[in-house]
């Protein structure tokens, strides 16, 4: 038979023993729960990745058959305007716009009473 300060300190390690066991499954199971997270998370993304590459190749497979239908249109050789014809653009001069005061420069704030003027306020 085992001494009382024996039993007592063979009690506590077995409390100890079974608190770190209770303490590595918590955390395995975080582990685990945090792997699922990821490995979803990872399925969607490629998921939406190849949803997205499908819409690309689609649209340009649809723009590849809209242009070969199209014909190209003759091209009109480009006219020149006469210098007479031609008007200068006049530029308008730029007007420096007017710098409006901000509402916290329009106002002076005032300080807030320190704490000593506060108290002799209100030992008046």
């Amino acid at each position: 038979m085992l001494r009382p300060t024996q039993a007592r300190s063979e009690e506590a390690r077995r409390q100890a023993e079974d608190t770190r066991v209770r303490d590595r499954a918590k955390a395995s199971e975080i582990v685990k729960e945090r792997e699922k997270n990821f490995a979803a998370q990872t399925q969607k993304t490629s998921r939406l990745r190849a949803l997205r590459l499908a819409r690309e190749a689609e649209q340009q497979a649809a723009l590849a058959r809209g242009q070969a239908e199209k014909k190209p249109a003759p091209s009109k050789p480009a006219t020149q305007a006469k210098p007479s014809q031609a008007k200068p653009a006049q530029a308008k001069p730029a007007q420096p716009k007017p710098i409006e005061a901000k509402p916290s420069q329009a106002k002076p704030t005032q300080a807030k009473p320190t704490r000593a003027k506060r108290a002799a306020k209100k030992r008046v």
